[in-house]
């Protein structure tokens, strides 16, 4: 494992551009402790309302796009990362055709992009979610293989 510290000094010397997002996570237990995928909003919160409610509000936005992201690999970064998102405050949300539960936080991310690497070209997809935030039933926009952020590198829990 390379360690967090170990990670961004490596980054820092090679000139490597790291991106962090704050936004909802969701993930499902079900799958374990450290889920391989999770799906990430890009969205912030100034934390002056509720978040079932500020979560509610971001999903029944027209224009709300929810990203699957590559999680698991963070690992060799960051040992503790199932602990990390395990332990992280969080709401309950129901999520696909058949609601299933899962849990949604308000997270950051970090993000490494590398725009050099022509080798493997992504092509994204774009579906429609169901989500159930509190009782409300909506529907958002879900990009699978997104080549928007990159890579996902670093995550910190927000206290909220």
């Amino acid at each position: 494992m390379i360690g967090l510290t170990n990670y961004l000094n490596y980054a820092k010397e090679h000139n490597i551009v790291l991106h962090r997002y704050e936004g909802i996570i969701i993930w499902n237990t079900s799958f374990g402790p450290l889920p391989q995928e999770v799906l990430f909003l890009p969205v912030e919160w100034d934390g002056s309302s509720n978040f079932e409610n500020f979560v509610e509000q971001e999903f029944s936005k027209e224009d709300a796009a929810i990203y699957q992201v590559y999680f698991q690999g963070m690992r060799w970064i960051m040992p503790s990362l199932a602990d990390s998102l395990n332990n992280a405050r969080y709401i309950n949300v129901g999520v696909g055709t058949n609601y299933n539960l899962s849990r949604a936080s308000y997270v950051a991310i970090t993000f490494v992009t590398d725009a050099n690497n022509d080798e493997f070209t992504l092509t994204e997809r774009i579906r429609t979610l169901p989500v159930m935030v509190t009782d409300k039933r909506l529907t958002v926009k879900l990009h699978d293989d997104s080549p928007r952020f990159g890579t996902a590198k670093l995550f910190e829990t927000i206290n909220w």
